[in-house]
């Protein structure tokens, strides 16, 4: 296969160039010349609707401003008969004012020979005895008179109240000279594309839609050139002064309403189809280069890059990942190799993970076997009831508690949490714990004892490990705490139904400087006072939203209680446990929940 492969090569690059080329250049043409076709079509088409557009505009306009002279006239001579027509003429400034009877005989007249006329004897006029029936009111266009086929009229006529009807008749000065103050904002400086424009030019050929006459002048040399233009409404191109432009006009009520639009921009499609064509010979050449190497690519580098996907999807711990490489003999051996080694891999990854198990389960059994139990002592004493609680992150932790009595009528209780989790931690809760307890049996002064605890752990310390810690001691007589705090969460009290943060200096964590020091402290418990001590996985517990149980939920959640039952300090770690799963709501338990809680029942309970 690889002999023919230069050969099939050859014969892709020969066949394929030529045919290419061959369809593309036939193509070329015949869309140039098509696509060049439909431009002037759509050109056409555009400046047609434009001229359109623009002439209804103009004799929309041209009506209503003729209508509402007409209107204006008629409610004059319906309020007052005996009002001169030649008056009411000069005072709209109209040519013509004409009164109709029903019969359609023109019984007054501005035109002295007009009276007597009937309306149905020519077609113009006959129009308007339609306002004898349902119309009100209609507009003609500009055009010869019935009575006079010299003279140009434009006519509204109106149903009068008192019966008949008036028409009213404006000349083509008049009507131009009405209409032209208004033309400007009838068009605007309306476009035509991007940069093409539309003009009207009155019957002497002055521009009467901009503001100034800059183009005036070109537009009359041209209409003037007659041989230049077409008919109304023909498609022209009218080179001038090195410009090339469309043009095409119409006439309306006088006017000649002009679209042009520049060729360069009108044919902006065609001279496009240039730069296409170049764009098409690169993607040819893109095709050809495709073409060629889909046969290296089919055989060689897709086998290669499934490989490649393969291995890193086994490295990145997709162990189920499997190969089926068929291409050639070559890579179905290396799949069957890569294939057999991940078996062989996946063995060897569940004999370590039993192994690593059954350590973690007896490590568990050890941590868990280090902490104190509550025994007669803790649960018979009337003076106190206590109880602690730990659940785990993982099967071994970094919290730890501990509680014990002492020879001196005293009992210490302490709770800490050791950084990070897992195995470390758990040898390092090993180590604190021992270390605390002993350096608290050397002295009764708990500042100078955490003080040679810290100095005792921050020995051989190269883990750079660190513990928070809170130790208090409770003398049974007399309900007073002394404590230290190794910046550990601030215990809660809840003194008569009322949780709140326990007020206290919080020192330097344990195991970071060896001469840090400590300071005393004291609480004063009332009888029936509880303490709750807890690590930050309680406050730090975190539902889906990542969003933080916190110190307020543990607060609404602690108050109310009253301590009217033995099992009392239970009660309020189940209480606090169910408030944290219940916004947790399922997330995975990132830190070790640890709680102590203290209930002091007074020396006479």
């Amino acid at each position: 296969m690889k002999q023919n492969l230069p050969t099939m090569s050859s014969i892709l690059r020969k066949w394929l160039l030529l045919g290419t080329l061959t369809v593309f250049v036939l193509t070329r043409l015949v869309m140039f010349f098509l696509q060049y076709r439909t431009e002037i079509r759509d050109i056409d088409r555009l400046l047609t609707i434009t001229l359109r557009d623009v002439s209804h505009d103009i004799q929309r306009a041209a009506d209503e401003d003729l209508i509402v002279t007409a209107r204006q006239i008629a409610e004059t001579y319906d309020s007052n008969g005996n009002r001169n027509l030649d008056e009411l003429a000069e005072l709209y400034e109209v040519s013509e004012i004409n009164v109709i009877n029903s019969s359609g005989i023109v019984v007054e007249s501005t035109v002295p020979q007009l009276p007597g006329f009937d309306m149905y004897s020519h077609e113009r006029s006959a129009e308007f005895m339609k306002l004898m029936e349902k119309t009100e009111e209609l507009v003609q266009p500009l055009r010869h008179v019935a009575h006079d086929e010299k003279t140009l009229r434009k006519y509204a006529g109106i149903r009068l109240n008192k019966g008949g009807i008036m028409q009213v008749g404006c000349s083509e000065k008049q009507f131009q000279t009405n209409l032209g103050d208004n033309i400007w904002g009838i068009t605007g400086n309306r476009h035509v594309m991007e940069t093409g424009m539309v003009y009207i030019l009155d019957a002497e050929l002055e521009l009467v839609t901009q503001r100034t006459d800059l183009p005036g002048e070109r537009l009359r040399r041209i209409f003037s050139e007659g041989d230049r233009l077409g008919g109304p409404k023909e498609l022209t191109l009218i080179t001038d002064g090195g410009k090339s432009e469309y043009w095409m006009y119409d006439i309306l009520e006088g006017y000649r309403i002009v679209a042009i639009v520049p060729q360069e921009e009108a044919l902006a499609t065609v001279r496009d189809s240039a730069v296409r064509l170049a764009v098409s010979s690169v993607v040819l050449i893109i095709i050809i280069y495709l073409s060629i190497s889909y046969v290296v690519k089919v055989f060689v580098l897709c086998p290669v890059d499934e490989v490649d996907e393969a291995l890193a999807a086994i490295t990145g711990g997709n162990l189920d990942r499997r190969l089926n490489i068929q291409t050639s003999r070559e890579f179905a051996r290396i799949s069957d190799g890569i294939n057999k080694t991940v078996d062989a891999l996946k063995g060897y990854i569940a004999r370590e993970a039993a192994r690593i198990d059954e350590e973690l389960a007896y490590a568990s059994r050890i941590q868990t076997s280090a902490l104190p139990l509550l025994t007669a002592a803790f649960t018979d004493d009337p003076a106190f009831r206590l109880y602690a609680f730990m659940e785990t992150a993982r099967e071994v932790g970094g919290d730890f508690y501990d509680f014990y009595k002492t020879d001196k009528g005293t009992v210490a209780f302490l709770i800490a949490d050791v950084s990070g989790k897992g195995i470390p931690a758990a040898m390092f809760m090993m180590t604190g714990k021992t270390v605390l307890r002993d350096c608290v049996e050397r002295t009764d002064d708990i500042g100078s004892a955490m003080a040679y605890a810290n100095k005792r752990l921050c020995e051989g310390n190269e883990a750079d490990m660190f513990v928070t810690a809170w130790i208090g001691l409770l003398d049974l007589n007399t309900g007073l705490v002394r404590f230290a705090n190794a910046g550990h969460n601030p215990p809660v009290l809840i003194r008569d139904g009322q949780a709140r943060f326990l007020e206290m200096q919080s020192d330097l964590i344990l195991a970071i400087m060896d001469d840090a020091e400590y300071s005393s402290q004291t609480l004063q418990l009332e009888p029936h006072d509880l303490l709750l001590l807890y690590t930050d996985g309680v406050t730090e517990a975190a539902n889906e939203a990542k969003e933080f149980y916190g110190e307020k939920r543990l607060l609404e959640a602690l108050s109310g209680i009253v301590p009217e039952e033995d099992n009392i300090c239970e009660l309020v770690c189940g209480r606090v446990k169910a408030s944290v799963d219940a916004f947790a709501a399922g997330a995975p338990q990132a830190d070790d929940i640890t709680m102590l809680c203290l209930h002091y029942r007074g020396q006479n309970t």
